[in-house]
């Protein structure tokens, strides 16, 4: 990256951080009258001391408002942690989304007819029992309070489309985000969670793609025309082959085809899903189907992409990527320490997660450039050890009125690509390699 598009960062990020900032803290009613805590500093000292040491006390967010020139104690900190201090990081982190975007791909390989792949997934937070009232449980009597992060999230760009919280006891099938950023030519991946039919027919309607596991209670019509179902586990047994796609329609929508996609499991695999299956049952005090048994032995897609552009093998392939948000929702909980919750009121909770969020929103907007060098693939976990390193220096600039903030930028993309490469495993490359080779 040329020093030029540095400097144009670090404009970017210094009217973030000190203008708008300010602006949206002003008008929001964090500050009402002059302080020497202004709103640009409580978003420094809370974004900036959180990302340094994202389980910090008020005791050390105050040290790092000293590093800013700020001499604040910790009753004063306190005050400022309100519902108002929250609006203000909320606003902030829809900014940031929309602000911070790169525009660079990883190479396309077997993706190159997709505009946009985009990945929604979810992951719980534990809370305070007292903040049940606000973020119920996923198990309304037994569960304590639960905070769930819904993430869209772009593979190709790196880029993070949306987050979203909501209590545990919202379903996935209820979210928006699967349709909200399906757009022409993009590709979404979903669990089986999202699965909806309506939402597929949202995607396809909005000349989008989508690649989901097929939720099997779902009805299947070998034409459209038919009146009886596709018998799944009887059509499956009589299947040639061990792997391959039919073409079939919706019940629910019968001028809707799709491309189902089917690969017989090993043994030992298919052994273990059924294990599992019936231990859960048995936890439910209920028992599992012979049908539900017969079809854990097959994986099962569907697809309305072109058969001309994903084969089934490479469709199998293409939903692995899947895992990618696995990897983020790990970076965010286990370095960034987002669901480190300490035993709050809400709104120092939401004041932390939101804080914490706007810091990784950051990371990514500064490492998605060089996510595939030359030199290799960058790790996220590494990267972001590199990023926590240089936090505090950020204060030091931004004391100075941004002044060295460019050469900073580029200092940490020089310690991304020096210190930050993936170890090569040969025996057992990345996704991005296996897609590269699909796609050769």
């Amino acid at each position: 990256m040329s020093s030029s598009k540095f400097s144009g960062k670090a404009q970017e990020l210094k009217q973030f951080l000190k203008d708008e900032a300010e602006q949206i803290s002003r008008k929001v009613g964090v500050v009402q009258r002059r302080s020497k805590l202004t709103g640009a500093y409580l978003v420094q000292i809370l974004v900036l001391g959180w990302l340094a040491k994202p389980e910090g006390s008020l005791n050390e967010l105050v040290q790092v408002g000293r590093d800013l020139g700020v001499n604040i104690s910790v009753p004063a900190l306190q005050q400022r942690i309100t519902e108002r201090t929250v609006v203000l990081l909320q606003e902030l982190v829809t900014v940031a989304l929309k602000r911070f975007r790169q525009q660079t791909r990883l190479p396309q390989a077997v993706l190159k007819h997709f505009s946009a792949v985009n990945i929604v997934d979810s992951s719980l937070i534990h809370l305070p029992d007292k903040l049940r009232v606000h973020f119920q449980g996923s198990h309304k009597r037994r569960s304590p309070a639960e905070m769930k992060v819904q993430l869209s999230f772009e593979y190709l760009s790196g880029n993070l489309n949306a987050v979203e919280l909501q209590s545990a006891t919202r379903p996935d099938q209820r979210c928006e985000l699967p349709v909200a950023w399906a757009t022409a030519n993009s590709l979404t991946l979903m669990d089986l969670g999202y699965f909806k039919k309506s939402h597929l027919a949202d995607i396809d309607q909005a000349g989008g793609y989508f690649v989901s596991r097929l939720q099997t209670q779902t009805g299947l019509l070998a034409q459209a025309a038919d009146d009886d179902l596709i018998d799944l586990p009887h059509f499956l047994s009589h299947l040639p082959e061990t792997q391959g796609e039919v073409k079939v329609y919706l019940k629910a929508n019968r001028t809707f085809c799709v491309r189902l996609i089917y690969a017989r499991l090993p043994d030992e695999v298919v052994a273990e899903r059924r294990r599992k299956a019936k231990l859960n049952a048995k936890r439910r005090g209920e028992s599992c189907s012979q049908r539900h048994l017969d079809l854990l032995g097959w994986a099962l897609f569907i697809t309305n992409v072109p058969a001309d552009w994903l084969s089934p093998q490479q469709i199998m392939l293409v939903y692995r990527i899947r895992w990618q948000v696995e990897l983020v929702f790990k970076l965010w909980k286990s370095q960034a320490a987002l669901d480190a919750v300490g035993y709050y009121g809400l709104a120092r909770v939401l004041c932390q997660f939101y804080a914490r969020l706007l810091g990784l929103i950051l990371f990514h907007w500064s490492v998605t450039p060089c996510r595939s060098i030359p030199s290799g693939e960058i790790s996220l976990p590494k990267a972001f050890a590199v990023f926590q390193r240089f936090a505090l220096r950020f204060m030091d600039v931004l004391r100075w009125h941004g002044r060295g903030l460019a050469h900073l930028l580029e200092r940490i993309d020089d310690d991304f690509r020096r210190f930050a490469l993936k170890t090569i495993r040969r025996k057992s490359p990345s996704t991005l390699q296996l897609l590269i080779l699909s796609g050769a």
